[in-house]
């Protein structure tokens, strides 16, 4: 097959060393082997015949050794290179010697490659590319401030990954409008100061917005409210403070609303109850206040709330119950008191630590999918029902503690299995 124009194998379990007869595939255009179980050693001279090559992903499979960049430079076609291992044996080296990569790429993908040795350097060849539009350079313990440079260089870039770095200071946005950008991952880096509050001009049409895991401080910045195509915010796990309740109006369509682990105050915004495609929101640990609002249970989106950590008082709203797709309902560590509504499909219930009573649940207010019940601390009364094994038949975790139950513990908590 030497006269072969494209080879399409990703996505598959192939598995075992990368074949040395590949390299008499001279003629390829498009090499995907991407998402395998392959092994590929380098150095290798399996590609360098292969000048013709447009499109080269070895990505998802145990690359190994030493990979110098350098060896693509008569490489002259090449716009897709996936490079990104599952193995922490690979390296990929393009300062020594310095990769000369004439063409001008437009997908680069480097994940957990080990660049440069771990030195921290970006590699100093990006600074000649200007039309990526996906660049994904995360996991490689790279260092300095945040690559501006890679956004004012390729104004067609939708896509930049720089998580799982060592990143440190401001965020800093370049100076022209980026209308394609869609994607931004900076979580897990070492960024600080406050957020950028023009970050919906920059870049109006980010749908997906990941910064968690760094030392973000200030207020929570109303300009995400005006990012009408954010479907995913991620800011858990920095210290913005701050409260929210005017920063998210009902023109929002998110998804993923995650602001856990920082100093957020103020009541819990009811434009969420409006939000028709919401299904994730995490405000864990955080200083909200005020009452779970009444009207969340008009947002049948629900999959996963998780409240857990705060001062939130008053009752749980019976009409959670009717929220068929909620799944996971974190309310532990609160002051809620009240007795607990039917809450039919839920599979993982947190509980614990509030002020909430009324006898064990009985069998019609939870569905056969229970596999965690957090009850611990708050002043359940009653006996554990007998029949506890039919109705909660999945059940892994029972956690009873620091109640007041009374009588006996029922045989048939032997048989949840």
């Amino acid at each position: 097959m030497t006269s072969l124009r494209e080879l399409h194998l990703n996505g598959n379990f192939f598995f075992g060393v990368l074949p040395s007869c590949i390299r008499n595939l001279t003629f390829l255009r498009v090499l995907d082997l991407s998402n395998n179980l392959l092994t590929a050693r380098f150095p290798t001279i399996s590609f360098a015949n292969m000048t013709l090559l447009e499109q080269l992903s070895l990505s998802h499979n145990q690359l190994e050794g030493l990979l110098l960049l350098n060896s693509f430079s008569n490489h002259l076609q090449l716009k897709y290179l996936r490079l990104s291992s599952n193995s922490a044996s690979f390296q990929v080296q393009t300062e020594n010697p310095e990769a000369n990569i004439s063409s001008q790429l437009q997908v680069l993908e480097l994940s957990n490659c080990n660049l440069n040795a771990n030195s921290g350097v970006v590699p100093s060849f990006l600074s000649h590319q200007h039309g990526l539009y996906l660049i994904d350079v995360s996991n490689n313990n790279l260092s300095g401030h945040f690559p501006t440079w890679l956004l004012e260089n390729n104004i067609y870039l939708s896509y930049l990954s720089v998580k799982h770095n060592s990143f440190v200071g401001s965020l800093i946005l370049p100076s022209t409008v980026n209308q394609n950008l869609s994607w931004l991952d900076a979580s897990y880096n070492r960024l600080s100061g406050d957020l950028p509050v023009d970050i919906n001009i920059t870049f109006p049409n980010l749908s997906y917005l990941n910064l968690s895991k760094n030392f973000f401080q200030g207020i929570f910045p109303s300009a995400v409210s005006h990012l009408e195509n954010l479907s995913t915010l991620d800011l858990s796990y920095n210290n913005i403070s701050g409260e929210i309740t005017a920063s998210f109006p009902t023109t929002m369509s998110m998804n993923h609303l995650v602001l856990n682990d920082n100093n957020i105050s103020g009541e819990i915004p009811t434009s969420i109850c409006t939000n028709v495609n919401l299904g994730v929101v995490d405000f864990s640990n955080n200083k909200l206040t005020g009452s779970i609002p009444n009207c969340i249970a008009s947002n049948h989106q629900f999959f996963i709330l998780n409240l857990r950590g705060n001062h939130l008082t008053g009752s749980i709203p019976t009409g959670l119950s009717s929220l068929l797709n909620l799944q996971f309902l974190d309310l532990s560590k609160n002051h809620l008191s009240g007795p607990l509504p039917s809450l039919p499909n839920l599979t993982y219930l947190h509980l614990s630590e509030n002020e909430l009573n009324g006898t064990f649940p009985l069998v019609w207010p939870f569905g056969a999918n229970l596999k965690t019940m957090d009850l611990r601390y708050n002043q359940f009364s009653g006996a554990i029902p007998r029949c506890i094994d039919e109705t909660f038949p999945e059940l892994r975790i029972l956690l009873l503690k620091g109640n007041m139950f009374e009588g006996m513990v029922p045989n048939q908590v032997c048989l949840l299995t």
